[in-house]
């Protein structure tokens, strides 16, 4: 780490402690869940009498716009229980209905934009990891598995229900959350819980409980204490999903169509309350959503996120590292997929996780079918973790397999998370690293580590972190797009908040990035600075930014796969202007200007993003992003749109259409699909998918064509 550094962040840590001390803290909250024989019906009604003896939780404050405020309007939430569910009612009361704003009607979408009634499980009461849901007022629902306090895995889906009901006085929901959706000691005397609503009439962001107005404040580090759960269980804790998927496949290269009828079968089954086994045959992802198009600006690969549901559960127990990207010792997305992106198909997998005690534990076994170029092959990995102190762990992890060759290949690692107390309020972050590989055909230099710590805090933020990730490191079930490198970064915002006015807050930052090969000589640097990017108080947004670059190239390389940029010494300043208004409006704008020097020339970008919003029911997003190349005798201009339907006819049924096309690939690609959701747990997709190129004569021809019809259906015993 430099030297210089570490008076700036040891700066940042007594500033932020000495903000805690003077920051007003929350008081202990309790909850108690009343037990209940008799039966409640989900109607987003209160109206049976075992709502009307549960204990009334109603002591919300504001974490936004001002921080510990009295909400302008009152919250009420109640718990109940029974021996297989858990049920959370809440009366979330409005001047006039008029205030509501409800724009969202398609199921399994996160409803952040939308007024919302959040409910955050912590049901091992580790005060790390947990689960949340999300209601908005037309019912639809949102859900995510919250890991180690700073990541939030939104693509998990899990079995529950809610309904809701609008009236003059505001909107009311029930929860009803079965026990089997969940992992928990049924011998525990307390969980942790918490409440959040969005009032975005106001721009209030509530809380029950909180330490202050953190990033992660949301996390189950900051919940309350639930009590009275007693006698509860899971049942037998089986879940057999069948799946029924009849696809018909059109090649240009091909003759005839290709039909397939394909049966798959997730099992998923709780050895333990807290230890969970899923078993998966003939997997089958052919109704998985496709990735967003990206155009790459660099000499590296991109990295794009897991869709996959199979992956998705339980996917936090396997995370080392966290939200960084280079450097994953295990990413999901490399199992069944080829270096093409191109599908492998899966003969099954069995993945063990959960956890015992302080020990957190995951494991999974994947056997990949074998391809042309590619032999069959079994991929294992294997995570722990324990828990030590209030927040903080160590760990460990190992891959073994390739997925995407014949060579033999291993990773090791270890890691030291922690978390801290800055003061009474304020809680730092961070993590110690280390990582081997073992490659065949590769001997030496393959091994990473690294730190970082995260300084929260509203008023002065920082992040600093300082890694190495030798030349023969290669993970080969994770993801690596630059090694020989030795990467350091320091983050510093400042914020301000007026108590009056049309800005709620004005934030200044600085980021300092500075990457070496291994002789400490420069590769790359990059000095980002915002001298301004306010929020309004109806969450509308602006920022301007100076950058100041350095890219030093031992060899060229082709961007775009078609403009060559020659070996050199590189040094350029850019700058950004970005304006964007609230999502919660019917019409949402976010216009990206960035230009200046690029290379030996210059580059200018413009992107467009666009949605209306005319009804819950429809919506449409487009986005043109342009980036004009303009280099001594080679110019390029690489253009990429997107247009996307979504019309809900109830909260049930959705239809979603997708377009995407880059002049990189030349390649449109049309994605629709129809879905029906009759009950958490059951669903119907009709999915088409047309992949096109576009020739020399700007003519475009059919590459592929799918129609899929894919049934699932989930048992509970």
């Amino acid at each position: 780490m430099h030297r210089c550094l570490i008076p700036v962040c040891f700066g940042l840590l007594l500033t932020s402690a000495t903000v805690a001390q003077n920051a007003a803290s929350p008081k202990d909250r309790t909850a108690h869940a009343l037990a209940t024989t008799e039966p409640i019906t989900l109607d987003g009604r209160l109206d049976e009498p075992a709502w009307q003896q549960a204990a009334v939780i109603r002591d919300f404050h504001q974490l936004d716009p001002v921080e510990y405020a009295r909400p302008t309007q009152e919250t009420r939430v109640r718990i109940l229980y029974d021996e297989k569910n858990l049920y959370v009612g809440a009366e979330l009361d409005y001047a006039s209905r008029e205030d509501i704003t409800a724009n969202i009607m398609v199921q399994q979408q996160r409803v952040v934009d939308d007024d919302r009634f959040a409910l955050i499980l912590d049901p091992f009461f580790d005060r790390r990891n947990g689960y949340l849901f999300e209601v908005n007022p037309n019912g639809i629902r949102g859900d995510a598995l919250l890991e180690n306090n700073n990541r939030i895995i939104a693509d998990w889906d899990g079995i529950w229900f809610a309904e809701t009901r609008i009236d003059d006085t505001g909107w009311a929901v029930e929860l009803q959350i079965p026990l089997a959706s969940l992992s928990f000691d049924p011998a525990a005397l307390k969980w942790g819980i918490n409440f959040f609503r969005n009032l975005k009439n106001t721009q209030e962001f509530l809380a029950w409980s909180s330490q202050g107005r953190q990033n992660f404040s949301i996390g189950p580090g900051f919940a309350g204490t639930l009590n009275g759960l007693q006698g509860i269980r899971q049942g037998a804790g089986l879940d057999v999903v069948p799946a029924v998927s009849l696809k018909r496949t059109d090649k240009a290269t091909g003759g005839s169509a290709d039909f397939q009828f394909e049966p798959s079968l997730d099992v998923t089954y709780k050895l333990s309350s807290a230890m969970t086994a899923s078993l998966t045959l003939n997997t089958d992802f052919s109704a998985t959503e496709v990735d967003d198009r990206q155009i790459n600006l660099t000499r590296f690969s991109l990295f794009f996120p897991e869709k996959r549901k199979f992956f998705l559960q339980d996917a936090g127990i396997f995370d080392f590292r966290g939200n960084f990207e280079n450097g994953r010792p295990f990413f999901s997305r490399t199992i069944g997929l080829d270096e093409n992106s191109d599908p492998v198909d899966l003969v099954g997998g069995l993945k063990i996780t959960g956890r015992t005690g302080p020990w957190g534990i995951g494991l999974l076994g994947v056997r990949q079918d074998a391809t042309a170029s590619l032999e069959a092959k079994n991929l294992f990995v294997g995570r722990t973790s324990y828990n030590v102190g209030d927040g903080s762990s160590i760990g460990m992890i190992v891959t073994d397999g390739d997925p995407r060759s014949n060579n033999d290949a291993s990773t090791y690692g270890a890691d030291y998370r922690f978390r801290f107390k800055l003061g009474r309020d304020r809680i730092a972050q961070g993590e110690i690293w280390a990582q081997q590989t073992d490659t065949e055909g590769l001997d030496g230099d393959d091994q990473a580590y690294g730190a970082w710590l995260l300084l929260p805090d509203d008023r002065h933020f920082g992040e600093i972190w300082a890694f190495e990730f030798q030349d023969n490191y290669n993970p080969a079930m994770g993801f690596v797009n630059r090694t020989g490198i030795r990467d350091y970064s320091l983050f510093y915002r400042f914020r301000t908040r007026p108590q009056d006015g049309y800005w709620l807050a004005h934030n200044h930052s600085v980021w300092i990035n500075r990457i070496t090969d291994l002789d400490n000589r420069v590769k790359s640097q990059r000095i980002q600075f915002v001298p301004w990017a306010p929020f309004s108080r109806q969450s509308d947004f602006f920022q301007m930014m100076w950058i100041q670059e350095r890219e030093v190239l031992n060899q060229p390389f082709d961007l775009f796969g078609r403009v060559p940029i020659a070996a050199g010494d590189y040094r350029f300043n850019r700058y950004r202007l970005r304006a964007e208004t609230s999502e919660w409006r019917k019409w949402v704008l976010d216009i990206h200007y960035e230009g200046g020097d690029f290379f030996d020339g210059k580059r200018d970008e413009v992107a467009l993003t666009m949605s209306w919003k005319p009804s819950p029911r429809f919506n449409i997003q487009s986005r043109l992003s342009t980036n004009d190349v303009r280099l001594p005798g080679r110019d390029f201009t690489a253009r990429l749109m997107r247009i996307k339907t979504q019309f809900a006819f109830n909260s049930r049924w959705s239809w979603t259409a997708l377009a995407q096309f880059d002049n990189v690939s030349n390649q449109l690609g049309l994605d629709t699909r129809l879905r029906w959701i009759p009950r958490a747990g059951q669903d119907l997709f009709i999915v088409y998918n047309r992949g096109l190129v576009r020739d020399e004569n700007k003519d475009f021809s059919t590459v592929q064509e799918d129609v899929v019809v894919k049934g699932v259906y989930t048992f509970r015993f």
